[in-house]
């Protein structure tokens, strides 16, 4: 695991730093260079100034001489000065060099870099029997999620089955002879200012969804859904306390597709697998399941937020947790609808 971890670390560290600078724009680099220049000299100036400073109080406060009494109050001075000046200073070099740090990472995201580290992970480390035909289609388009009317809670509540949308980025793969995908959705944000969970009277989150060929089931069953909650009393309810006391399903009593998608079997697969993030299963032409992942902001795949580009060694950092996030999350979703498929 360690051999892994290390040569996927040198190889992302390769792909963000080699050459990396060399491809940044002109007048952002000469910025760059030239406020990393304005600072050191500033940095030069104020330790002069600085020492200089703590001499003249060291000795107007020790030897109390009166001549130094008046210098010692303008060096006071000049250091207060000084001290917020470089804080200035250095916001504005962090602010130059997070921008040049920002186009490194953009230009990445452009190249085919991110999928040959996605592969290698996949190839070296993720194993899942009888998984082949893995590919990982990447959009470098990075969208801002948008704040949403509603709640975490209400959103939740929705039934629905989830579609993949091809503009953002997804896995496609065959498992066991069952073409299938995974997909991260773009977070969403809801405005709930009460909630001792939420950031800034936001909460966030976060859901993935997979999708699963099948000979099991069939057009019979499509818009049927299984998901967390009590079952209403004019729904359908199986045989099974435990899992009447944990699932419901859109159908009626008197619906018979849910005998047929809740067999004993799949019944006491959903129990045996699931987690604390499951929302649903169910089928529309195809086997789906979703996660939710509340209050927890999650990006689409291959994606980092954009605040952790302030250098080269966060990005290198967190490229390695969001391809190892992104798998973990990927295993999970796959494990339980390749069981119910099988």
């Amino acid at each position: 695991m360690k051999e892994v971890k290390t040569e996927l670390f040198r190889q992302i560290n390769d792909a963000i730093k080699i050459d990396s600078f060399a491809k940044v724009d002109e007048k952002l680099k000469k910025s760059y260079k030239n406020k990393t220049l304005f600072s050191i000299i500033f940095c030069c100036v104020f330790a002069v100034v600085v020492t200089t400073a703590i001499i003249i109080l060291v000795l107007a406060f020790i030897v109390g001489i009166k001549a130094l009494e008046i210098p010692g109050f303008v060096c006071s001075a000049i250091l207060q000065v000084s001290v917020y000046s470089a804080i200035a200073v250095w916001f504005i070099w962090k602010k130059s060099k997070t921008k040049v740090n920002e186009q490194v990472f953009e230009d990445f995201l452009k190249s085919n870099e991110i999928q040959k580290l996605y592969l290698k992970y996949y190839e070296e480390e993720f194993e899942f029997k009888g998984l082949t035909n893995f590919e990982f289609k990447f959009n470098s388009t990075f969208t801002e999620p948008s704040l949403l009317v509603g709640s975490v809670r209400n959103f939740n509540n929705l039934i629905r089955c989830p579609e993949l949308n091809e503009n953002n980025s997804y896995f496609s793969f065959v498992i066991n002879g069952h073409k299938g995908e995974f997909q991260i959705d773009y977070p969403k944000i809801f405005a709930e200012p009460r909630t001792s969970r939420g950031v800034d009277g936001k909460a966030f989150i976060s859901n993935t969804k997979i999708f699963l060929d099948s000979t099991k089931f069939d057009s019979s069953l499509n818009g049927l859904v299984v998901r967390l909650g009590k079952p209403e009393k004019d729904e359908y309810q199986n045989e099974s306390i435990m899992f009447n006391d944990f699932f419901n399903i859109n159908t009626s009593i008197t619906d018979f597709r849910a005998a047929k998608f809740l067999t004993p079997k799949n019944v006491e697969i959903i129990l045996e697998n699931i987690t604390e993030n499951f929302y649903s299963i169910g089928f529309n032409n195809r086997l789906f399941s979703e996660h939710f992942y509340n209050y927890q902001f999650i990006n689409t795949i291959g994606q980092i937020d954009k605040e952790k580009t302030s250098s080269l060694n966060y990005i290198v950092e967190s490229i390695y947790k969001k391809i190892k996030m992104d798998f973990d999350l990927f295993k999970v979703a796959l494990d339980l609808v390749n069981k119910v498929n099988n």
